[in-house]
């Protein structure tokens, strides 16, 4: 360890945790004083839910495209498929 605090990852284990130069990970402690440390990235699915059930209004994504771009000026467009999934989408911050 340094006199900084920093530590040298293995490779190895750089390797297995997906961890590439600028990750960032986190140190989760347990009761019996053990560390363990993750990746601080979260998947996007692992969000599901998090914010609880929706019961608002039901929008369209033209409708959300046209109140963003109303909002602030900024163009942004979001592509859907047949059945409503988001498939591309472009965004023009200016």
């Amino acid at each position: 360890m340094t006199a900084k605090g920093q530590v040298t990852v293995p490779a190895s284990v750089r390797q297995a945790l997906g961890l590439e130069p600028g990750s960032k990970v986190q140190f989760i402690e347990f009761e019996d004083g053990r560390f363990e440390v993750k990746p601080a990235t979260v998947p996007v699915g692992s969000l599901k839910g998090f914010f609880g059930q929706w019961t608002g209004p039901v929008v369209t994504i033209e409708e959300m495209n046209a109140g963003i771009a109303a909002a602030d000026g900024r163009a942004r467009t979001v592509a859907v498929d047949e059945e409503g999934d988001v498939c591309g989408g472009t965004m023009e911050l200016g």
